[in-house]
């Protein structure tokens, strides 16, 4: 009974790591990488106001790459523990389990 339990604890685990991988997706292709304009903030001083880039296009750029390579070793690892997982059950249980062992 405690390897069910561990095992959908795993399993729980990797659902959980596929919905941030579909988030990180959202979020790519939300922005696509040709929209990407400077991210321009406006500052109330003293003086009055003035602007201020927050982001440039550049930096936006690289964290949307950065985010992309995120993503594909996220899904990467994913499959990966799948397949181990998978493993696992088999050597585990192969057979039916013995009425008095239950």
């Amino acid at each position: 009974m405690g390897k069910k339990r561990s095992n959908s604890y795993i399993e729980e685990e990797l659902n959980w790591l596929e919905e941030r991988a579909h988030e990180i997706k959202a979020t790519i292709e939300s922005n696509p990488y040709n929209d990407i304009t400077d991210r321009i903030v406006a500052l109330e001083g003293v003086k009055g106001s003035t602007d201020k880039i927050a982001a440039t296009a550049e930096q936006q750029q690289k964290a949307q790459r950065d985010a992309m390579k995120d993503y594909a070793q996220l899904l990467e690892a994913i499959d990966k523990m799948r397949e181990k997982e998978e493993k696992k059950q088999e050597v585990r249980g192969g057979g039916d389990v013995p009425f008095r062992m239950r």
